[in-house]
């Protein structure tokens, strides 16, 4: 059990660096306009979402795998087992 919030605050030092390069880098080339800030905001969140994501799967978190299966009692995942049926 606790491994799980300590992987969690460790896959967090990936998803600051990366958001806080791409936004740094952004917001220097793109310039201090509103909507360019909005941008270089936009982007260093995907950036960091997806740092985090690869950390924790790479860590091999049980909560990524579920979000990435979905979880067995959720309905996303009844509706994947429909579609996806092995020999249907």
């Amino acid at each position: 059990m606790a491994w799980s919030p300590a992987g969690s605050i460790v896959a967090l030092i990936p998803l600051s660096a990366a958001a806080y390069a791409v936004w740094r880098g952004l917001d220097g080339a793109l310039g201090r306009s509103l909507w360019l800030r909005f941008i270089s905001v936009g982007l260093a969140y995907v950036a960091g979402g997806a740092s985090y994501l690869l950390a924790a799967w790479l860590m091999r978190m049980p909560e990524i795998h579920e979000i990435i299966r979905g979880h067995p009692e959720s309905a996303g995942a009844a509706l994947h087992r429909r579609r996806y049926r092995p020999g249907a």
